[in-house]
């Protein structure tokens, strides 16, 4: 995990409260946590807008295969580009206002 998004035992100013122990001298490692799995959301959190928007674009290509053969079409071959351009390009604008 990276600073930006610290473990769930980061406390601050470079501590850690793994065990819970509060002393000075439990020292946060920042870096990859070894008492701690980063969850998906976690991972997701981390990834660029490239990395993101090609995962995104997996799983409608995943999902669309899935749709094909559940509608009986399992010899219909899908064809798909092979980038997300439109996606990245959405991921990269401002997020609209809500209400």
């Amino acid at each position: 995990m990276s600073k930006e998004y610290p473990c769930v035992y980061y406390r601050g100013n470079g501590l850690c409260r793994y065990g819970n122990d509060e002393s000075e001298a439990n020292v946060c490692v920042m870096g990859p946590c070894p008492y701690q799995t980063p969850s998906n959301g976690d991972r997701i959190r981390v990834m660029s807008d490239e990395e993101l928007a090609e995962t995104i674009y997996g799983l409608q290509k995943e999902i669309a295969r899935h749709v094909v053969i559940r509608l009986g079409y399992p010899g219909k071959i899908l064809a798909f580009e092979e980038s997300s351009p439109q996606l990245l390009e959405w991921l990269k604008q401002p997020a609209e206002q809500e209400g």
